[in-house]
């Protein structure tokens, strides 16, 4: 049982240095997901591992890189750890927390915050202490405390993200985002909510979610929909296909029912470009898309093209799209 349990630390330090594998990330997925003492052990072999590791210079000069390259300069008040995330468009990236520290005082993180960013263009995959996977689609950022998984469990969202929430009916999981609170004990669900989108959209796929703003509160069932105008505070609830919400995670982009507005505020995203939209024609006439990422910006377009009245034009390395006049 011992060699077991070195193993998994081991596998847990390749997680914190950023080096591990997918399959051992699978089995330290399992080992987190077995018991309570297995998430405790975890934040212990975390918190040895921030007091104990000093980067050399090479670390250094990388993480600094990836910093310029990924991450926009932010003036913040309070101290933070900042998670540095491996970025790239294809699906299945670790997001990896690095704790720099030249020197090895100890030092109290109490008040810090995580903070998980992705870039407009990527999609990253993060696995939280307390065992939840979290899918980060693009121009997305996850933060939560220190005490995360010790006196709460509550992450603040800005963007979209996919959960899978690990069961712990004595420590709720929270999600907070756009004024909106969404609790769950043990759930699958995807909310979109990022700040230039006039809706909070939640969907949920399996378990309960519950959804509260100042005017509502809705117990969400399996299949349901919720949108919630940031405009108004008004809240509408439907049924929907809830997989086709989480299709980005695979790489798809699928919709049965999306306006053109909004499917362009997404591949605007997705493909890190700007799209301007310059008529109101289509703001309230939806329609089914099916794409994959691997198309390009242009194809998925042109496709757009045969399905709706519109043109495209391109300059400035900026596409409008336009109604086809009569």
């Amino acid at each position: 049982m011992k060699e077991n349990t070195d193993r998994i630390k081991e596998i847990a330090g390749h997680y914190f240095n950023g080096t591990i594998s997918p399959k051992d990330e699978f089995t330290l997925f399992r080992y987190l997901s077995g018991s309570k003492d297995n998430q405790k052990k975890f934040r212990e072999w975390e918190s040895e591992w921030e007091y104990s590791h000093i980067p050399n210079g090479n670390d250094i000069q990388h993480l600094n890189l990836l910093r310029r390259e990924i991450f926009k300069a932010r003036n913040r008040k309070k101290r933070l750890l900042r998670a540095t995330v491996s970025v790239a468009a294809a699906i299945g990236i670790i997001v990896t927390i690095f704790s720099i520290r030249h020197e090895p005082a100890k030092e109290n993180i109490d008040n810090k915050d995580f903070i998980v960013e992705v870039p407009s263009g990527g999609k990253s995959r993060l696995l939280l202490p307390d065992g939840s996977l979290v899918w980060l689609n693009s121009a997305s950022s996850l933060t939560y405390s220190a005490g995360f998984n010790s006196d709460s469990r509550t992450v603040i969202l800005s963007g979209e993200a996919y959960f899978e929430v690990a069961q712990n009916e004595s420590l709720p999981f929270e999600v907070l985002s756009q004024g909106c609170r969404f609790t769950v004990l043990g759930t699958k669900f995807n909310i979109s909510a990022y700040n230039n989108d006039s809706d909070v959209i939640a969907v949920l796929m399996e378990g309960s979610l519950s959804f509260e703003s100042e005017e509502d509160n809705v117990l969400m069932k399996p299949g349901n929909l919720v949108c919630y105008n940031k405009s108004d505070g008004t809240t509408a609830v439907d049924m929907t296909n809830a997989e086709l919400y989480k299709s980005w995670i695979n790489g798809k982009i699928k919709y049965d029912d999306i306006t053109l507005p909004s499917l362009l505020n997404r591949l605007s995203r997705q493909y890190d470009t700007e799209i301007i939209l310059l008529t109101s024609d289509f703001n309230k006439k939806s329609f089914r898309v099916s794409f994959t990422e691997d198309q390009s910006i242009e194809t998925v377009l042109d496709a757009l093209k045969k399905i709706l009245p519109i043109s495209v034009s391109q300059k400035d390395k900026k596409y409008y799209i336009d109604k086809v006049q009569d």
